[in-house]
């Protein structure tokens, strides 16, 4: 491939244009070949430019558009930069195919070209390229005549001393050599007439740098199903676009060596498809190629013509499309095609397909070259059936009797029977090859004749015919229905019902006709017949018939088959009963059953019908007969959906008695101790020695278990002992058992007591109690510290103790515990809580006067004494003191302070050695 290099010229700045071009020496190399075919093209990409020069300070020259006989362009003078820049024409650097480079003007003028290496020099030809007068390379022999640029010749000093030309004429043509022998011509300014010098504005430095020309080339795979590409060479980095028109169909970027390769997404049409291929460099358009992707015709249905009218059968599917595509005919938007083939050499394509009755909508889909796929539509037989008319060829029924209806429809159809109100009576028929169809179904009892229509569906065709009617046959016998069971329950007894013949006797029979109920029984007056059997363990069914015989005459029904579900386990959960009382029954079922209990020959000794709850649970209650062993039954179950099946004979014993425990767990020796435990419900009891002794005399109890099993005796242990040993012999419905001997320790401690049954705010509480004898006592709060304020805390040696405490003015109760220590043991109590009692005292006054003395009264108990204290005096110093007298009124006097707003106090009641306070009293002092 070629140099992809970008070529360069460098110095070409705004002060010598010309000597960088023509006397540096640079080469520019050879230019790219460009393809000869028709989906590639050859460009290149230079800079933009104006040529202005600055005269000075409000003086400029630039080459704007042509006028009048100079078509390539002229010089004028403008007064500012702006003014130059918005008339001047853009110049454009070119490559020439020979290594040189060319500047144009927007109208094909040539303002510069230079000539390679092997024969450099410049020219200037203000020319325009026309259709009569073309050019390849700026260099010909025709020029304008007149205001081309001028040519100056320079000095030592860079001065200019003298014209060397004013046109660019053919004889202007300078070699390099020539150049430096005239001192180094360049082209310094251009000027109209004899205007001063100056210096170019805006001229890039590199006019000769170019960029790689752009090809492009389309191909197609020769997998039908890839797409096509373009592909080509371009600008290393270069972004490439691919357009129809104005719509970019592909884009990718030049790798590193300026290859690039992109697919095209197919049209899905026929024919050529014309693309666009551009490069960007650096963000400027840099040259354009145009592709075209041929491909090729697309599919068409050639026979049938749309809306022609063909028979039903194989019909013949031509067409045309591109050689060696693949074609696929579809039927009704079917999924499966009913023709698969390929294009001939020649473009025609052919098949044949079974196409039946009715509108057909053919769709033809082609997949050629580059992933194009192409569709042809047709309609043949518009608007015509694909179904033929039902018919029903069965002419009678026996009404109540399951009955098979026959008859013809559309081949390959599905057939639905509806009802008159549009129920479905058959759903899901399918009609035979040969037309045929049938459908089952059980005409009411007592009817005399039986209508239905069909409806027909095919694909998406459908057709409904009839009313179909079908009379009945008169029939001496009742049919026989099965009301129950809907289901059978493998493993257990099964109850079956239903209805027949009044009056007739039957025989239950199996499909072979083996009867297989024992015996023969009469269908009731009102036609209700029942009995029950066994259904197999594992059996997924029962089927029966029913055998009726009525006046000599025998007539035996359809083959009833009944499934078998999965299954209604029923579980007694009941462990034991005890005779002689009311036993509660429990287990498990089918949720939402009813059930009845029966004995072990079928007869119910439960009254009535209970029902298991949805959570599957049963429970019934029954008296056990005293003495008894056990107690048998079983349950009749009847489920949700009508099953009815009898269980398995349940048989639960007698229970034993209930072993006795003993909760008590220690005992304290020279005091009645009560002793607690559980026992066998409802029976009576005795206590043993453990040489099996009664000792009832000496025991305080009601000698029975309670209903809850609970029993309690009180007996006082021996000072002294080391422990309380026992049996205990219980008795119930017969059954006497004898407890193993219990033995309970003596304990370490006895259990605190306290007597006060309540306490006094604001004063001073005397506690009392008792403790473990010759235990070491504190009293701790509920955190299980030292309680503060305790004083006065003796223990006597039998145990009882007495404290001190004030309770807080405002308290409303006091929480303790009792500590005990002894023989290195600590025991700390519950907490002991005394609620705050208050005194029932009332104060008559509504007021008090300050600075003087006010006499107080009330009521409160008769015959106590009263102090009065401050509301927060815990002290011993009253404020006052007297006896309540007998009718409960009291008084006292008081001083009450000059300037008080308001008197409180509080008032204690002392009687029969007990204390009470009463709540605090403040009295406004009074405003008067």
């Amino acid at each position: 491939m070629s140099n992809k290099t970008k070529r360069i010229a460098k110095g070409l700045g705004a002060s010598a244009l010309a000597v960088a071009t023509i006397a540096s020496g640079l080469s520019f190399g050879a230019a790219s070949a460009s393809a000869a075919t028709s989906t590639t093209a050859l460009s290149g990409g230079g800079k933009t430019f104006q040529l202005i020069a600055k005269q000075g300070p409000n003086s400029y020259s630039a080459l704007v558009a042509a006028s009048g006989a100079i078509t390539a362009g002229t010089v004028k003078h403008y007064g500012t930069l702006a003014a130059a820049q918005a008339a001047a024409v853009d110049i454009t650097s070119v490559p020439l195919p020979d290594g040189g480079f060319a500047l144009r003007t927007p109208e094909g003028g040539c303002v510069i070209a230079t000539d390679p290496l092997s024969d450099q020099h410049w020219q200037l030809y203000p020319y325009r390229i026309t259709a009569n007068a073309p050019w390849t390379d700026c260099r010909t022999t025709q020029a304008a005549a007149s205001e081309s640029f001028q040519w100056w010749k320079q000095d030592s000093n860079g001065n200019l001393v003298s014209w060397v030309g004013n046109r660019a004429l053919t004889s202007a043509t300078r070699t390099e050599n020539e150049l430096v022998d005239n001192g180094g011509l360049v082209v310094q300014q251009f000027l109209l007439g004899s205007a001063p010098k100056g210096e170019f504005v805006g001229i890039p430095a590199d006019l000769g740098s170019f960029y790689e020309s752009l090809t492009a080339t389309g191909t197609f795979d020769a997998d039908a199903t890839k797409k096509a590409t373009v592909s080509g060479t371009a600008e290393p980095g270069a972004a490439i676009t691919v357009k129809n028109g104005t719509t970019t169909v592909a884009s990718t970027t030049a790798d590193a060596n300026g290859d690039y390769s992109v697919e095209i997404t197919a049209p899905n049409k026929g024919g050529a498809l014309a693309l666009t291929v551009s490069q960007m460099v650096d963000g400027a358009a840099a040259g354009t190629a145009n592709v075209s992707l041929d491909y090729g015709t697309a599919v068409a249905i050639t026979g049938p013509e749309d809306q022609e009218d063909v028979p039903a059968g194989a019909t013949a599917i031509t067409g045309a499309g591109e050689a060696g595509s693949s074609v696929q005919v579809f039927d009704n938007q079917g999924r499966t095609p009913i023709i698969s083939t390929t294009v001939r050499t020649n473009g025609t394509w052919s098949g044949a397909a079974n196409l039946n009755a009715g509108e057909h909508v053919l769709e033809a889909k082609q997949l050629s070259k580059g992933a194009n796929t192409t569709t042809s539509t047709i309609t043949v037989n518009p608007g015509q059936s694909a179904l033929t008319a039902a018919t029903i060829t069965t002419d009678e029924y026996t009404p109540g009797q399951r009955t098979t209806f026959s008859g013809t429809a559309t081949a390959g159809a599905t057939v639905d029977v509806l009802a008159a109100d549009g129920t479905v009576i058959a759903g899901g028929v399918q009609v035979a090859a040969n037309g045929s169809f049938s459908f089952q179904a059980t005409p009411a009892a007592g009817s005399t004749e039986y209508s239905f229509r069909v409806r027909q569906t095919m694909g998406d065709a459908t057709r409904t015919d009839g009313p179909f009617t079908v009379d009945a046959t008169v029939d001496a016998f009742a049919p026989v229905t099965v009301t129950r069971p809907s289901t059978v329950t493998p493993g257990v007894e099964n109850v079956f019902t239903g209805t027949a013949t009044p009056g007739a006797t039957y025989r239950v029979l199996n499909a072979s006709g083996t009867q297989i109920v024992p015996g023969t029984f009469t269908i009731d007056a009102q036609g209700n017949w029942t009995f029950r059997r066994m259904v197999s363990t594992g059996a997924t069914k029962l089927d029966f018939k029913l055998e009726q015989t009525l006046n000599g005459e025998t007539r035996t029904s359809q083959l009833f088959s009944i499934r078998a579900n999965a299954g209604y386990p029923v579980a007694n959960t009941t462990r034991s009963v005890r005779p002689g009382v009311t036993n509660t029954f429990t287990g498990t079922g089918p949720a939402g059953a009813s059930y009845r209990v029966l004995n072990v020959s079928g007869t119910q000794i439960v009254p009535g019908t209970f029902d298991i709850d949805a959570q599957g649970n049963w429970t019934f209650d029954r008296v056990v007969s005293l003495g008894a062993a056990n107690f048998k039954f079983k349950l009749e179950v009847t489920t949700a959906d009508g099953a009815t099946f009898t269980t398995p004979l349940y048989t639960v014993n007698a229970a034993s008695l209930t072993p006795v425990t003993v909760s008590t767990t220690e005992v304290f020796p020279g005091q009645q101790n009560t002793f607690t435990g559980k026992g066998e419900p409802g029976a009576t009891y005795s206590v043993l020695n453990m040489s099996d002794t009664v000792l009832d005399p000496s025991i305080e109890s009601t000698f029975r278990v309670d209903a809850n099993g609970d029993w309690e005796f009180k007996r006082v242990v021996s000072t002294g002992a080391a422990n309380f040993k026992f049996k205990i012999r219980q008795t119930l419905n017969g059954q006497t058992t004898t407890s193993d001997l219990f033995t309970i320790d003596a304990a370490t401690f006895q259990a605190a007591t306290v007597d006060n049954e309540y306490v006094n705010a604001g004063i001073w509480n005397t506690f009392t109690g008792t403790v473990t004898p010759g235990a070491a006592m504190r009293v701790l709060n509920t955190s299980n510290n030292e309680l503060s304020g305790i004083t006065d805390l003796q223990v006597a040696a039998d145990g009882k103790y007495s404290f001190k405490r004030i309770v807080s003015a405002t308290g409303t109760k006091l929480d303790f515990r009792i500590e005990q220590t002894h023989d290195g043991k600590t025991m700390i109590g519950d907490t002991v809580t005394l609620q705050a009692r208050t005194a029932d005292v009332t104060i008559d006054n509504t007021s008090v006067t300050p600075g003087r003395v006010n006499t107080f009264t009330g009521t409160a108990t008769p015959g106590a004494t009263f102090e009065v204290f401050t509301p927060g005096n815990v002290g011993d110093t009253p404020l006052a003191s007297g006896t309540v007298s007998a009718q409960g009124r009291f008084a006292f006097d008081r001083t009450v302070g000059t300037g008080a707003t308001s008197y409180a106090f509080k008032i204690v009641l002392t009687k029969d050695g007990k204390q009470s306070v009463s709540a605090p009293f403040t009295i406004a002092a009074s405003t008067r």
